[in-house]
Formats: C-alpha cells, sequence, structure tokens
C-alpha cells in the first residue's frame, strides 16, 4: 500500500473508532437514565422521572443517528479498500458488508454471463474469496489481442485456461469441491491397489498352469532394441478351460478397475460441469470489478486492454472449456488413471464380455437406487 493510500486507511479507522468510542459513551448514559426511570408506568412518573425521560429520549436519537453515520462509514472505507483491491479489514468492517459492496461493485457482470444453476452445489460465498484474490489476467489479455480467439479455444493449455485452473485452485477447499477431490484421491488408491491384486492374480495363475501343464502354450519370436527374443506365451483360453473359478477372479478384478475408472470419469465429469458454471459468473464479477476499480489496479491486473463485455465474453467461453481437474499444476489436483496395455487383451475376450455383464446386472440388482416395479 503506498503512502497516499495508508493515510486515507488510516483517516477512516480513526473515524470509525472515535465513533465506536461515542456510541459506547452514549450507550453508558442511555442505561444510566433508563436505570432511574426503571419499570415505572409512564401514569405514576414523578416529576422528577418525566424529566429523566426527554435526555433518554434525546440520547437513544443520537445513538441511531451515530450508528447510521458508521454504517455509512464502514461502506465507504469498504467500497475504497475494494476499488484499490487493499482486501478486507476484519476490525472495522464485517465480512458481510464487505460481501454486500464487493457484490455491489461487481453486479455490471450479474447481465454478461448466464446466472450459476440452483442446482450447482458450490458455496456462492466462494465468489467473495475469489474476487478478493484475483487471476492476473494482463498477459491473457495481450496474447488475446494477438491471437485469434479461435485458436485459443481449441487450444487445452491456452494463457486463459492455465490462468482459471490456477484462479480455481482457490476452491480446493470449498466443501463439494474438496469433498470430491478426496473421492478421486480415495479412488486412486482403490485402482492401484486392485491392479497390484490383478497382477498378482494373473502371475499366479500363469505359474499353478505351467505346473499343472508341465509347459507352456506357445512360443513366438519378437524383436527387442534390434535383437531376436524368444517369448513364452500361454494361451488364455486354455488357462480359463483348465481354471475356471480363478480366471472368473481374474474378469471381476479387471471388471473392478473399469468400474472405478468410469466412476472417475463421471465424477471428473460432474466437477468440471459444475466448476465451468461457477468459474464463469466468477471471471464475470472480476471483469466487472476492474471495470470500477482504480487505473492502477485495471493496469496491474489487465495492462492495457479494457475491463469490458466483450473480454468477460471471451474469458468466460475459456473457462466453458477448460478442464479444471489436473495431476499437476496450476488446477486442481486430480488423478489421471488408465489401464496398462498389458492388460488391453483381456477387454477383448468373449468370455470378459459375457462375465463383465454378469457382473453389471449384479451390481444394478443390488444398488439401492434400483427401482422395481
Amino acid at each position: 500500500m503506498d503512502e497516499t493510500l495508508a493515510r486515507t486507511a488510516d483517516s477512516f479507522r480513526n473515524r470509525l473508532e472515535q465513533l465506536d468510542r461515542d456510541l459506547r459513551e452514549l450507550d453508558a448514559e442511555a442505561k444510566r437514565l433508563g436505570s432511574l426511570l426503571g419499570d415505572t408506568p409512564a401514569t405514576q412518573e414523578t416529576p422528577d422521572l418525566r424529566a429523566a425521560r426527554a435526555p433518554l429520549k434525546k440520547t437513544q436519537a443520537r445513538i441511531l443517528e451515530l450508528e447510521q453515520q458508521r454504517h455509512r462509514l464502514r461502506e465507504q472505507y469498504a467500497a475504497f479498500r475494494l476499488k484499490n483491491a487493499l482486501g478486507s479489514d476484519p476490525d472495522y468492517i464485517p465480512d458481510a458488508l464487505l460481501e454486500k459492496i464487493l457484490m455491489q461493485l461487481a453486479s455490471a457482470g450479474d447481465s454478461w454471463v448466464e446466472p450459476i444453476p440452483p442446482t450447482n452445489p458450490i458455496d456462492r460465498a466462494w465468489l467473495k474469496i475469489l474476487l478478493l484474490n484475483p487471476v492476473q489476467l494482463a498477459h491473457v489479455a495481450r496474447t488475446r489481442s494477438l491471437h485469434h480467439d479461435a485458436a485459443s479455444m481449441l487450444n487445452p493449455n491456452s494463457e486463459a485456461k492455465l490462468k482459471l485452473r490456477e484462479w480455481s485452485s482457490l476452491l480446493a477447499t470449498e466443501p463439494y469441491v474438496n469433498s470430491k477431490l478426496c473421492r478421486a484421491v480415495d479412488l486412486e488408491a482403490s485402482f492401484k491397489a486392485a491392479l497390484e491384486k490383478l497382477r498378482s492374480s494373473l502371475d499366479n495363475l500363469r505359474n499353478n498352469y505351467e505346473i499343472a501343464q508341465k509347459r507352456v502354450d506357445l512360443l513366438r519370436i519378437t524383436r527387442r532394441g534390434g535383437a531376436c527374443w524368444v517369448e513364452a506365451c500361454d494361451l488364455w483360453d486354455n488357462i480359463e478351460k483348465r481354471f475356471p473359478k480363478e480366471a472368473r477372479t481374474i474378469f471381476r478384478r479387471f471388471y473392478e478397475l473399469q468400474s472405478i475408472l468410469a466412476e472417475l470419469a463421471e465424477l471428473r465429469a460432474e466437477i468440471n460441469a459444475h466448476l465451468r458454471a461457477f468459474m464463469k459468473r466468477a471471471v464475470a464479477l472480476l471483469v466487472a470489478l476492474l471495470a470500477e476499480q482504480t487505473k492502477d489496479v485495471r493496469r496491474a491486473y489487465l495492462g492495457d486492454e479494457s475491463p469490458n463485455k466483450k473480454l468477460c465474453q471471451y474469458l468466460a467461453a475459456e473457462a466453458d472449456r477448460t478442464d479444471f481437474l489436473n495431476p499437476d499444476p496450476p488446477g486442481l489436483a486430480f488423478p489421471r488413471l488408465a489401464l496398462p496395455d498389458e492388460f488391453a487383451e483381456i477387454n477383448a475376450l468373449a468370455s470378459y464380455r459375457a462375465a463383465r455383464d454378469s457382473f453389471e446386472r449384479t451390481r444394478l440388482q443390488n444398488s439401492p437406487t434400483t427401482h422395481h416395479t
């Protein structure tokens, strides 16, 4: 904060502190006068009590007047801090009042994009957190002026998308987002554990088969690094006929892995859909807020770009195409998992597809959301 802004902020604080002192004195005086009156009905008041009532009313009116002055001064101080991007000052400005003034300053953005759907579970109070911690968009605005918007839209890692991901990371502890990210972590751990079980089961089954057969089914020659290698292979059809129960266990473990991946994909789609709607709204409010802030603040966050509806719509369109979930920064940490290539052949087996359909029917029958008619 520069010296001029610091002096202005101190002036607001000093005036608010003086109002607080005056109100404490008046409150004490009102209590003293009220104690003189007690609970005596007006019809039974003595002349002395009637004389005390007029000063009490005057004191109460003065209290109301000063409270109104303090409220207006707090509003002015909140607007001053927000317009100069100075953040909150909770000792002097109540959070609810700061949020009210913040949303008033950003209200132009309400008409620039569609509202957040009422079914969106992300807490709207986090819009304030995002707006009080804005993302730096100067380079984004400069890049936009140099390149055609369509090229940026098609680039999954455009400058705007990277900045929006960075900004969305502030939502990592928002209750809904946090609960879903924790679920993704649990699924990742389950996937890794299930993958190890599948590998172990396959190795044991192949070893048992070769011991029982006292041979392998096939030898084939492959090339590795320019050299020829002989590989010993077992044919799954033979293994499945010899050990059907163990083969079905393999299928079940593989189905579990696919189910985890499917749940992760659904979870990713759900979180991204809610984040896109939320971040579109946030970026519209941010651009509108920047339009109300001082020239120095606008230059710091936007460079020479103007905070207008066109910029808002460009950033909102980028937000609508942003994948906010990534295993690495920037953005919200979310695992990217895939089945290893070594298991690709299982998915192509007709016997696995039949087993998978059986597992799926069982899952649907046991699902608590299944309705029977």
